[in-house]
């Protein structure tokens, strides 16, 4: 159901937006698992990761806040807070709770079983790129995977750019055995800005 799933966000997604991906060919040799790091401007980042995460990586998973698989705790509004539980579990999302370890071992879990795993390590939809809360840097002490630095850009008000020719624009660095919490703030902010990748950490990928 997710493969399914993840070839109709694609097809849907491509049709209803401009949407334009960066630096994919640097993940081409890389294999999985894989934990992808972004920045999270609105409720549209999570589906348009799914949809356009490399090919040959996907389907990742995500961990959500728990109130969104239940459609009496949802900030949705009926129907959509029926829709998105649905959507939810049909991609086999990760339902955590702020400030919880299950979340973090279920991630573990996942990533050990080869899957790979996005996440938004500011911890909530910041209009201006935030800091990151230490999450993605236990998961990545703990499996030694490597972390692959993201930035999203153009998707505050996206209902406004449905069938228009405002880019939506996903961005993907090098991946990263080790990188410090300063550094992938650091390299997210400049995919942001569509500049060069910080060389202060060892690329996997040169």
């Amino acid at each position: 159901m997710d493969k399914i799933l993840y070839v109709i966000a694609k097809f849907l997604f491509s049709f209803l937006f401009n949407v334009k991906v960066e630096g994919s060919e640097i993940l081409e040799e890389v294999e999985g698992p894989i934990i992808f790091a972004s920045n999270h401007q609105s409720y549209l980042d999570g589906p348009l990761a799914f949809a356009f995460a490399p090919e040959h990586l996907s389907p990742v998973r995500f961990p959500v806040a728990r109130i969104y698989f239940l459609p009496s705790q949802s900030k949705f509004p009926f129907p959509l807070n029926l829709v998105a539980a649905w959507i939810l579990k049909a991609a086999k999302c990760i339902p955590v709770d702020n400030g919880r370890v299950m979340g973090v071992r279920q991630a573990l879990n996942l990533l050990k079983s080869g899957e790979s795993l996005w996440v938004f390590p500011e911890g909530k939809i910041n209009r201006e790129f935030g800091r990151l809360r230490d999450g993605v840097f236990l998961l990545q002490r703990y499996t030694g995977f490597p972390i692959v630095p993201v930035g999203i850009r153009g998707t505050r008000g996206f209902l406004r750019k449905i069938f228009t020719r405002e880019e939506i624009v996903i961005s993907f660095a090098a991946p990263y055995k080790n990188i410090e919490k300063k550094e992938l703030e650091m390299d997210i902010r400049n995919v942001l800005k569509r500049d060069e990748i910080s060389d202060e950490t060892e690329p996997v990928v040169a």
